[in-house]
């Protein structure tokens, strides 16, 4: 299966073609996850994170929102489809992380 028309296959590899892709690009960005934030916590040698999740999530949230766009040319629509969300949602994400030009 090929990406979408229109889609930045640069920024994703397009190796969709096997029916156990997801699964496997899953367990792939598991361990990638896994591997950063022990890293992570390694690195604070011993040191209490303030705001951990709210960091963690916030960063997660950014690079997958600054990655999609991207990929879908900042196509906001195909965007929404990608992540099964709103395009109400997806502006106001948009906004948050500075991806949203405001008009004067």
């Amino acid at each position: 299966m090929s990406p979408p028309v229109g889609h930045d296959t640069d920024i994703i590899a397009p190796d969709v073609n096997s029916t156990d892709w997801a699964s496997s690009k899953s367990d792939t960005l598991r361990e990638a996850v896994r591997a950063t934030v022990k890293e992570y916590f390694l690195k604070l040698e011993g040191a209490t994170p303030h705001n951990f999740y709210e960091l963690f999530m916030a960063e997660i949230e950014s690079l997958l929102l600054e990655i999609m766009l991207q990929y879908c040319r900042n196509n906001q629509s195909a965007a929404t489809k990608l992540l099964n969300i709103s395009r109400g949602t997806l502006r106001k994400q948009m906004k948050r992380y500075g991806f949203l030009k405001e008009k004067k």
